[in-house]
């Protein structure tokens, strides 16, 4: 739940005192984003990986390999996400180990979703397909959202080349 007012916020934290764990985000701005720059680091993939857009059998791998169901909470099937979803991973071995997708989907706009199998972090993964899905987006004129609810993912939104806009708070309420 995020408080629209610091009312609601106060109101909320006063309710909810022992259920409620406070998320902070930090929303960043995809105009500054350079084509060239991100084309650029598309192309950084380490050796052993490959970078390949998100079909049905990627689609099952990512599912399979990264236990990643929550692909789908947005859409209505894994049809709907591949007609309207937008996705990249990197495979090491045959095997998915970094994705980016859309996680939420508009006509105009997707929210960026980006996770990397822990064997596999810090080689430049989540930088290929993160740029490889910014620069699809930037394309065909779909903004690429970028919201971060931890340092890692502010550190790689700028290092995309976005900038930072605002802070707000997301509520999450223990049942």
């Amino acid at each position: 739940m995020t408080p629209e007012t610091d009312a609601w916020r106060v109101l909320l934290k006063r309710t909810f005192a022992n259920r409620i764990r406070v998320i902070p985000f930090v929303t960043f701005s995809s105009a500054s984003l350079d084509v060239g720059a991100v084309e650029h680091l598309v192309r950084s993939v380490p050796k052993g990986y490959e970078l390949r857009r998100l079909d049905a059998a990627l689609a099952n791998c990512l599912l399979a390999d990264m236990k990643k169901a929550w692909l789908l909470e947005s859409y209505a099937s894994l049809d709907d996400f591949l007609r309207r979803g937008i996705g990249y991973v990197a495979m090491h071995e045959g095997c998915v180990v970094a994705s980016a997708t859309s996680a939420v989907t508009s006509s105009r706009a997707i929210d960026i979703d980006i996770e990397t199998m822990p064997a596999h972090r810090r080689k430049g993964l989540a930088t290929a397909v993160g740029a490889a899905l910014a620069l699809e987006c930037l394309v065909r004129g779909i903004d690429p959202l970028w919201l971060a609810s931890n340092e890692t993912s502010c550190h790689l939104a700028e290092k995309l080349g976005y900038t930072r806009v605002d802070r707000y708070e997301t509520f999450e309420i223990a049942e």
